[in-house]
């Protein structure tokens, strides 16, 4: 995983502004409690796949703090992107 995270983070420094924009707000709809930090809970209610897992909630979670900060969320936003078969529900709140 750790690969795919350097990918990410180099496809997010040469991404345009309105990529970036993208992905700001793709981790914002997941930041359902607005605390700067996704949760298990939060990946759950917002992506229905099986990218919301455990397993790979854990393995996303570079410093094991069982958060997930928007560095770790970019990984996360391109495998979405790449596979296309993940929803984030807009309408939670």
């Amino acid at each position: 995983m750790e690969g795919i995270r350097e990918i990410a983070k180099s496809y997010y420094q040469k991404a345009s502004e309105n990529e970036k924009n993208s992905i700001q707000d793709f981790f914002k709809k997941l930041d359902i409690n607005g605390d700067g930090k996704i949760s298990t809970e939060e990946i759950k209610k917002a992506i229905t796949s099986w990218l919301s897992t455990e397993d790979v909630f854990k393995e996303l979670d570079v410093d094991g703090n069982e958060t997930l900060d928007f560095d770790e969320v970019l990984c996360l936003y391109y495998m979405e992107k790449k596979m296309n078969n993940v929803s984030v529900d807009a309408s939670i709140n």
